[in-house]
């Protein structure tokens, strides 16, 4: 009998990936690799709780399908694989496979690469050593608090990924307004804790305004004076960006 006791392993495949990055990225969404027999699987509690073959499939393609779509924000990142079959293991330790594979299978696409270490003259090589090795480790933890807290934001928040969807798009007066929009929907007195009521009121005012944008300008008439301190399109793009990250990691923190 198998000293493994977990009911549900959805097998992966083709995994093109760092592995310490892939696998602390799906422990934030309480999911886990487990190796086996020169085979890569996924794990989870969240699979324990479901009763059918369908529920798991259901959960790990949502799981992919987030890891995927958020991943496109991060272009100097690469990680491949794609969902095998699953396998329902029984109480006697055997198991029942259940054949999944298909076209629309998701891949995931996410990468994590270093950047270039500046050389330090004048110190040992061992120390040399050590600092590259801080560096690089400074760096890992970066990336992974950045994109775990995205695609944890995105997994459990309706809004949150429709705003991650938005922002794969072009950043104009009307899409930035949209984001605004359900950032307020979700957020409601709260918005002010990720901005100011001030520079909220300088972002509608001015991505609403004809005057500011013209004909890319939310709406194309106005009866009102332009905001006195207009937020033109970089200054924007760059406040609900910030504001964007900044409920994105409240919302992980929570989770978390």
């Amino acid at each position: 009998m198998r000293e493994f006791l977990m009911r549900w392993l959805v097998e992966i495949s083709d995994v093109v990936a760092d592995k310490r990055f892939l696998s602390d990225l799906l422990e934030k969404l309480n999911v886990t690799l487990y190796v086996e027999d020169n085979k890569t699987y996924l794990i989870s509690k969240r699979f324990e709780l479901l009763s059918t073959s369908s529920e798991v499939l259901r959960l790990t393609k949502q799981i992919c399908t987030v890891v995927s779509e958020v991943s496109n924000d991060f272009p100097d990142a690469r990680i491949n694989l794609k969902l095998g079959d699953l396998y329902e293991q029984r109480e006697d330790g055997s198991r029942c496979q259940h054949v999944f594979r298909s076209s629309s299978t998701p891949v995931i696409t996410l990468s994590i690469q270093s950047g270039r270490v500046t050389p330090v003259r004048g110190i040992s090589e061992e120390a040399k050593a050590k600092l590259r090795a801080e560096r690089l480790e400074h760096e890992y933890q970066g990336k992974l608090a950045l994109v775990s807290h995205r695609i944890i934001s995105a997994f459990h928040n309706e809004h949150a990924l429709k705003v991650h969807r938005l922002l794969q798009q072009e950043l104009t007066p009307i899409q930035m307004h949209r984001i605004y929009e359900l950032m307020r929907n979700e957020l409601g007195e709260k918005l002010n804790d990720v901005a100011s009521k001030k520079n909220w009121d300088r972002f509608t005012h001015s991505v609403n305004h004809p005057g500011v944008f013209g004909d890319e300008s939310r709406h194309m008439v106005s009866n009102k004076e332009p905001p006195a301190k207009p937020m033109y399109l970089e200054e924007a793009q760059n406040f609900i960006s910030k504001a964007v990250n900044l409920w994105f990691h409240q919302i992980a923190d929570r989770l978390g």
